[in-house]
C-alpha cells in the first residue's frame, strides 16, 4: 500500500470514524504519527486550524466542520467556495496548487491507429484461418499463420512497418 501523503509503499490502512462519519486512510507510519491528534480525529492538524467551521458550500451545503473532520468536500464547487481554507491542505497533499496532468506524446493518434489497424488485421487473420481449416486447406492455413506472427511481433513491439 502506499501513503497518500507521503507516497512511500509501506504504509498502512486507517478506519477513523469522526462525528459519526467513516474515512479510510492509507498512511506510512511517520505520517500517522505526524497528523494524529489526541482526539478522533487525526484530520484538525492536517488541514490546519479552521477559521469560521460554520462557513457551509451554497451548493451542497457541505460545512468546513464537515471537511475538518473527514478530509472530504460535498461537491466540485466545495473547491472554489473553500478556496481560502483549502490552500494549505492542497499544497501539502499535492505539493503544488496548480494540477499538472500528463500529456499524450505528438505521436499518440498515429501509433494508436496503427495499432487499431494491426488489431483489426489479427482478428481477420484468425478468422481466415479458421475458414481455411474448416475448409480444409492446410497450405493456406500455415501461409495465414505466418502472417498473423508477422502481425503479432509487430504488435508486441518486434517489429516496425
Amino acid at each position: 500500500m502506499v501513503c497518500t501523503v507521503c507516497g512511500r509503499t509501506t504504509a498502512i490502512e486507517y478506519d477513523v470514524k469522526s462525528e459519526g462519519k467513516a474515512l479510510r486512510l492509507t498512511l506510512c507510519r511517520d505520517c500517522y504519527e505526524r497528523l494524529y491528534v489526541a482526539g478522533d480525529s487525526p484530520l484538525p492538524t492536517f488541514f490546519g486550524t479552521v477559521p469560521d467551521v460554520d462557513k457551509a458550500c451554497p451548493d451542497c451545503g457541505t460545512r468546513l466542520k464537515d471537511f475538518k473532520a473527514t478530509g472530504m468536500l460535498g461537491c466540485a464547487y466545495c473547491y472554489t467556495a473553500f478556496r481560502n481554507e483549502l490552500k494549505s491542505a492542497i499544497l501539502y497533499v499535492q505539493g503544488n496548487l496548480i494540477h499538472d496532468g500528463k500529456v499524450p506524446s505528438a505521436d499518440a493518434e498515429e501509433k494508436y491507429e496503427r495499432v487499431r489497424g494491426l488489431a483489426f488485421s489479427q482478428e481477420k487473420l484468425l478468422e481466415r484461418i479458421r475458414a481455411a481449416e474448416r475448409g480444409g486447406n492446410a497450405a493456406e492455413a500455415r501461409m495465414l499463420k505466418i502472417q498473423l506472427q508477422t502481425v503479432n511481433r509487430k504488435l508486441n513491439g518486434g517489429d516496425e512497418e
